[in-house]
């Protein structure tokens, strides 16, 4: 949500009111965290199928280079070979 409204913000700085419009342009709050919830069930029960690496990453903490910068760091180790945690936080 941080990063939403502060995307709106950079977008949209000429906009005093109104927030709720834009916001709708996007996802709602309680929206996201049913989707967050679903998609983390969905994974726990995909891992029971086949083994993978998750490497989760905050991304209202990070921008888009950092993000890139890691999703490709990891990518790499793991096509290397590297070893490391089946879910990792950043």
């Amino acid at each position: 949500m941080e990063r939403i409204y502060r995307r709106i913000s950079d977008d949209h700085p000429e906009i005093t009111y109104g927030r709720d419009y834009w916001l709708h342009l996007h996802e709602h709050e309680e929206s996201l965290r049913f989707l967050g919830q679903k998609f983390r069930e969905t994974l726990q029960i995909a891992h029971t199928k086949a083994p993978f690496k998750v490497v989760e990453i905050d991304t209202a903490k990070q921008n888009e280079q950092q993000v890139s910068k890691v999703t490709r760091e990891y990518s790499v180790d793991f096509w290397k070979g590297y070893r490391f945690e089946k879910w990792v936080r950043i």
